[in-house]
């Protein structure tokens, strides 16, 4: 067999990937092209176990660390890369409280200079959920830090003039899109102010090859995952076998050490994979995972047996929840046993319908729904299908509101089709966590697909295809059934 990369939607960029690269679509779509290794991969051997950040405030407070020791080392050209969807302007999923947010929290450092901090963030919406945030009294911001602090949009700002801040923020800059828009132009001659006269830091920039400025500046965070998948490939280099998640790779740097590729096959831990002094480009990752998929056993195949496979790397940025609190568990000021919905209904399962989730008088609907839509990418892989969503009852479980500006979670998720007297259930996905966590938030889910379906007037709830072991087992456990008809295998329940 022969080894071929699929770059699902041709995606895989290190740098925040363009809007069309996150579209749950794209990620269902098959691949534009195919990467043709004209050597088989090295066989790789994963390290060590790795800590990786299981919240976004974590993540926060690491980057706000390497940039105060940056300063301290006097560095004054510094680059922040955060691969999360809520805070990626390019991302049908931004949240512009989310990035207000996390702006506010990354400033914080740069109160170490004497003098006024500029905060330039993109668009106005934005710059409003910051301001708001920063006048929140129950986020306890101290008085020096809002007086030192001007936030405003870059659009609206403009280049430098006047006095120079100590240190200016610029947030989001992307290529200009007509030539009327000057915001990338302006944004340019403030990266330009990085050394002596100024310290500037770089916020999650949208553009695939850094402008000139930008030369001589030392990227002090950086966090990415990608979705990984792996199919069987022939000779002739066509799957003769459905992808199935292989794992995830994360791609992370703190200043001043090095670039570390992680990965994590299945198991919720994470391992070294490679360091490296500069970032590495696209095909190295592909090649290193490629080489560390290529050694890991399948299922069915016989202990310490390998078999030659395709590694579908797609450019799925990681989602956390921001309040520090454990990953699955509510946010801070969420009751234990629930999240507080419309209505002062409390409940940690939800079942949406189309129409309520396109609903603007009911914006949570829409934030589940995001939620939702990134963890099936990030459990199914290419598998995850969109096309028949709008069609579909959407049974969530563990549930939890955006709490300070940030995005929803979901902990589990399928889909409800009615279907005559009968319903289906597809796209089945748990969140990674604990094998007793995961069961379950599967097994709530399980019993509100099924009072749902009850409520339908449905007399049976059936799961077509091949399932994974883990997924047969939860289905069992919730009353489901195999059955036959002799040329196709379901497992169904009777209501």
């Amino acid at each position: 067999m022969r080894w071929l990369l699929l770059c699902l939607g041709g995606a895989l960029h290190c740098a925040p990937p363009p809007a069309a690269a996150l579209s749950p679509a794209s990620f269902a779509s098959p691949p534009r092209h195919r990467l043709h290794l004209r050597a088989p991969a090295p066989l790789l051997q994963l390290g060590e176990p790795v800590d990786v950040p299981s919240d976004l405030e974590t993540v926060c407070a690491e980057a706000a660390a390497t940039i105060r020791e940056g300063l301290l080392r006097g560095v004054r050209g510094m680059r922040v890369d955060l691969g999360v969807p809520a805070v990626n302007i390019a991302s049908p999923m931004f949240e512009p409280a989310a990035l207000g947010r996390i702006c506010l929290e990354l400033a914080r450092p740069l109160l170490l200079l004497d003098g006024k901090l500029l905060l330039l963030l993109p668009g106005v919406a934005t710059c409003a959920a910051a301001r708001a945030l920063l006048e929140d009294a129950r986020l306890e911001w101290p008085e020096a830090y809002r007086a030192q602090l001007q936030v405003a949009p870059l659009s609206l700002h403009g280049a430098p003039s006047g006095e120079l801040p100590a240190a200016v923020m610029v947030v989001g800059l992307e290529n200009s899109r007509d030539a009327d828009d000057t915001a990338f132009r302006d944004g340019r001659q403030w990266l330009g102010l990085a050394g002596a006269r100024c310290a500037v830091l770089c916020v999650n920039p949208d553009f695939r090859y850094a402008p000139t400025e930008m030369r001589d500046f030392d990227t002090m965070y950086a966090f990415f995952s990608y979705g990984v998948t792996s199919t069987k490939a022939d000779d002739a280099n066509q799957p003769v076998a459905p992808p199935r998640t292989a794992g995830r790779a994360l791609l992370r740097r703190a200043a001043p050490g090095p670039w570390k590729l992680l990965f994590d096959a299945g198991d919720g831990t994470y391992r070294t994979l490679a360091e490296t002094e500069d970032k590495p480009d696209e095909e190295a990752i592909r090649t290193a995972v490629a080489g560390v998929i290529k050694g890991l056993p399948q299922g069915g195949a016989a202990a310490g047996e390998s078999e030659s496979r395709d590694a579908a790397i797609s450019s799925l940025e990681s989602i956390f929840q921001m309040g520090g609190a454990e990953a699955g568990a509510p946010p801070q000021g969420v009751a234990e046993g629930g999240v507080p919905l419309e209505g002062g209904v409390s409940a940690t399962t939800r079942a949406l319908d189309w129409q309520t989730i396109q609903d603007t008088t009911t914006p949570l609907a829409m934030k589940l729904y995001q939620a939702e839509a990134i963890l099936r990418v990030s459990q199914l892989g290419p598998l995850a299908d969109f096309e028949d969503d709008s069609r579909a009852v959407h049974v969530l479980s563990d549930v939890a509101d955006s709490q300070r500006g940030a995005p929803a979670e979901v902990g589990a998720a399928c889909l409800l089709f009615a279907e005559g007297a009968s319903g289906r259930l597809a796209q089945l996905a748990a969140r990674q966590a604990d094998k007793d966590v995961r069961a379950r938030r599967v097994a709530d889910l399980l019993q509100r697909a099924t009072e749902e379906a009850s409520r339908l007037g449905l007399e049976r709830l059936e799961v077509e295809g091949e399932e994974a072991p883990e997924v047969v087992g939860w289905l069992k456990e919730a009353g489901f059934e195999e059955q036959s008809d002799g040329s196709s295998a379901s497992l169904v329940k009777l209501l």
